[in-house]
């Protein structure tokens, strides 16, 4: 439920991130057809050029934010709800720091002791928690996969317990 609900979040930057790319087309190519190269206004002359580029910067900021105010109540996908206007998604996106600007990873650590004991049906056999505590013991301390240490615990706690107590009650009986 947590990665569908991650991947709703997310969604909602795509549809911006994918919205304002068409708008910074749209203003770039305002500029560049209303306005004259620096190099074409002032040829030869570097600090002229600087300073009007600057200029034609400020320009494009100021077109894109026109874009982006006269497209606010645009629709940009639909959800659960009906239509999502660009607004809407916006206020709804994600705030991604400095280091997740220009691109996002995304990273789920899961705690493999809870997915087996949850896969266990939160056993309370004494020899599945034992090997389940030594194997979370010993992955503070190695690379090993987790699942790995859980079999090679359970293993050697079945090796040094009577094995019987191992199997399960239904494997006795019959």
């Amino acid at each position: 439920m947590l990665i569908i609900y991650s991947l709703y979040q997310l969604s909602f930057t795509w549809f911006v991130r994918n919205h304002e790319k068409k708008l910074e087309k749209q203003a770039r190519s305002y500029v560049d057809r209303t306005y004259p190269t620096a190099a074409a206004k002032y040829p030869g002359n570097k600090d002229s050029q600087a300073t009007y580029q600057e200029w034609l910067q400020e320009a494009y900021e100021a077109r894109l934010a026109e874009l982006k105010d006269s497209t606010r109540d645009v629709t940009v996908s639909y959800g659960i709800t009906g239509p999502i206007s660009y607004q809407k998604a916006k206020g709804e996106e994600l705030n991604l720091g400095l280091d997740l600007q220009g691109g996002m990873n995304v990273t789920m650590e899961v705690e493999m002791s809870g997915v087996l004991s949850t896969l266990a049906n939160n056993s309370k056999d004494p020899n599945f928690t034992k090997a389940l505590a030594n194997a979370d013991l010993r992955k503070a301390n190695s690379d090993a996969n987790f699942v790995t240490l859980f079999v090679e615990e359970y293993k050697n706690w079945c090796l040094t317990e009577d094995w019987l107590h191992c199997l399960p009650t239904r494997a006795i009986q019959n």
